[in-house]
């Protein structure tokens, strides 16, 4: 039977006394030393390398997947030898794994060596619920990257802002790249919209660890997704905590 688990160091096992939990930044994963168990610079981001393409012989549409690529309204394009990167905008990300065996210390170790604990989540969906509650009632203007915050906003604006929250398992690829040659599409993941192939989609090197993610990000009707600061986010567990002090 599938378990979903996540695996920490023991002082932030929220099942040992922790008070808080950390939410972590897809740039957060994507900028750590690549040499850091649960770094990932592929994160965040999808890359397209369109060796050659021709629209007059596209059968598949695969127009829309050049992502990050200048494309004039004309009858006819052609692209060769051009790299396009989509990037998603900066989200809050919570990661977990899926299991099927009790060996849980030593998996855990298997994904980082500093990893010495970890707790079950007896319930994904609630637990989501209960965590997305968590970020709405500490949220923070100051969350937000300067690009946001720099806007003119009015009370108004941000009643409209709201928080999505999106979880299923990550999906493992070859390669999250997609090489685009004679016009037909190479690699990459199968999903047809941007974040899961770009979020919810991994290089298979990182397989071992069997990821479940939890995704949010806020949305403004007018803005768009609203892109946060690179680093982690700290949630006290107890909602009276913001508001006590001790000793």
């Amino acid at each position: 039977m599938e378990e979903i688990v996540k695996y920490c160091e023991e002082k932030y096992n929220i099942c040992l006394g922790c008070p808080t939990i950390q939410v972590g930044t897809l740039n957060y994963y994507r900028s750590l030393d690549p040499s850091f168990s649960i770094a990932d610079p592929t994160e965040q981001s999808e890359r397209v390398l369109v060796h050659s393409y021709d629209s007059e012989y596209d059968k598949e549409n695969i127009i829309d997947s050049i992502s990050g690529i200048h494309v004039e309204n004309t009858k006819r394009v052609v692209i060769e030898n051009v790299v396009g990167e989509r990037i998603f905008p900066n989200s809050l990300v919570f990661c977990v794994s899926r299991v099927t065996d009790n060996n849980y210390l030593e998996n855990a170790r298997n994904v980082s060596p500093d990893y010495d604990s970890y707790y079950r989540i007896s319930n994904v969906l609630i637990f989501a619920e209960v965590l997305a509650s968590l970020i709405i009632q500490n949220f923070s203007l100051s969350w937000f990257a300067e690009s946001v915050r720099s806007q003119d906003m009015t009370v108004f604006d941000m009643k409209r802002i709201e928080l999505v929250s999106v979880h299923k398992p990550v999906e493992y690829v070859k390669s999250k790249d997609v090489h685009i040659k004679e016009t037909r599409k190479y690699g990459g993941s199968k999903f047809e919209d941007s974040i899961n192939r770009i979020v919810f989609t991994k290089d298979e090197k990182y397989i071992k660890d069997q990821e479940y993610r939890f995704l949010f990000y806020f949305v403004h009707p007018a803005i768009g997704i609203m892109p946060v600061k690179k680093d982690p986010i700290i949630l006290p567990l107890n909602p009276l905590g913001r508001w006590t002090i001790y000793p």
